[in-house]
């Protein structure tokens, strides 16, 4: 066993510091990749989830047309990030909150005009 520097640890333990703190960046960065779903989903995401016929909003299967008005709708809403991404990752276990379902009930007239398109 080599000692080295001034407090006499190990080389191999010095190395491994050393390794770790030339990965650190690069494992932050793939990190921060795998939680991209911050921020509002585009339209394009939010409208082919709606037109799914398994949609978490229990719409069934709507048209395209209908689809893309509604994620406008959803969009311009003040819905939380959080809960337009889990529509558009199709995620049924999430529950918005409070202020979303009052937000969600709020958007009936809007769903009702898309739905006469």
């Amino acid at each position: 066993m080599t000692l080295t520097g001034r407090h006499r640890q190990p080389l191999g333990a010095t190395l491994k510091r050393i390794k770790i703190m030339m990965f650190a960046p690069a494992i932050v960065l793939v990190l921060l990749a795998g939680c991209s779903a911050s921020g509002r989903p585009s339209e394009g995401d939010l409208s082919k989830a709606i037109q799914k016929t398994n949609n978490v909003l229990g719409l069934g299967k709507v048209p395209a047309k209908q689809a893309n008005c509604l994620a406008i709708a959803l969009l311009e809403s003040k819905l939380s990030d959080e809960t337009l991404n889990a529509i558009a990752d199709a995620d049924a276990k999430y529950r918005n909150s409070n202020a979303d379902a009052k937000i969600m009930v709020g958007l009936g007239e809007q769903v009702a005009t898309c739905g006469s398109r």
